[in-house]
């Protein structure tokens, strides 16, 4: 592991050499059950890899339990199409236009937080290309990299286990990712961890649902950033929309917002 001990500042923590070697100390456990798998469009996986995508949210959702607010009722939408008192076996007149059928988005649940207060928003890389990686998953079986998230709003956070701010602001946006996720968001944590021990301590205990990524060092240096924790909202496009430092409670509105007003703008 990059060896990285984090001192708490105002708006973040600076790395410094020696790794902790034991699950840092954190915020609660925001608990909460997750959501249904989030269908994504991928890029092709470099040999031997497979990039992280939200498809492979399906086999670890079967025995999910989803929220209320992130329940889908998985109803067909011709419930009340049929007539009980025509002829089944009637068939339709050729000569008639017929329906088209369509498939509507559904809408977006009410806000978690109150937007309120100033914004909190920083001004760093906004308007850019989110810069690529390919940064292996905490069990080492996948590859996580933002390329495989277009089409999606993507929140990218760069954090690691030897800073407590980060610890403290991760389990907020993984509550966001649960609520959001079936209606286009995703959530990518890279940790500037290289061992995975810790990560995944801190995940089990949180039992975050983020894709989180280790070795991630190089990956936050390109945005050459001081202090840690900083995150990202990244549109369907791959675009840098929103930038952050730290995000305390009052700043979690305008996480939020942000999010919900990109979600609005998929296709």
């Amino acid at each position: 592991m990059v060896g990285m001990v984090g001192m708490i500042m105002v708006l973040g923590c600076k790395p410094d050499p020696v790794a902790p070697t034991t699950d840092p100390e954190s915020a609660a456990d925001p608990g909460g059950p997750t959501a249904v798998a989030e269908p994504v469009e991928t890029q092709p996986p470099e040999p031997g890899s497979a990039v992280v995508a939200a498809n492979d949210d399906a086999a670890e959702d079967n025995d999910a339990v989803a929220a209320t607010d992130d329940q889908d009722d998985g109803q067909d939408a011709d419930s009340d199409s049929a007539d009980p008192a025509a002829d089944p076996a009637a068939k339709p007149d050729p000569k008639q236009p017929q329906p088209v059928a369509t498939q509507e988005r559904d809408p977006l649940p009410k806000p978690a937080h109150k937007l309120t207060g100033p914004a909190c928003q920083q001004s760093f890389a906004v308007g850019s290309k989110v810069k690529g990686f390919r940064l292996p998953s905490v069990d080492g079986e996948k590859t996580i990299s933002p390329n495989g998230y277009r089409k999606r709003v993507l929140l990218l956070n760069f954090w690691g286990t030897w800073c407590k701010p980060c610890l403290k602001e991760l389990p907020e946006f993984d509550r966001l990712y649960r609520k959001y996720r079936k209606h286009g968001l995703t959530l990518v944590a890279v940790a500037t961890d290289e061992e995975p021990k810790a990560v995944q301590a801190f995940i089990d205990k949180h039992k975050l649902r983020a894709k989180v990524a280790l070795a991630g060092e190089e990956a936050a240096g390109a945005y050459n950033r001081p202090n840690f924790p900083f995150s990202f909202v990244i549109d369907g496009s791959g675009k840098i929309v929103a930038a952050y430092e730290f995000i305390d409670d009052s700043c979690m509105g305008d996480l939020e917002q942000v999010i919900r007003d990109e979600l609005e703008k998929l296709d």
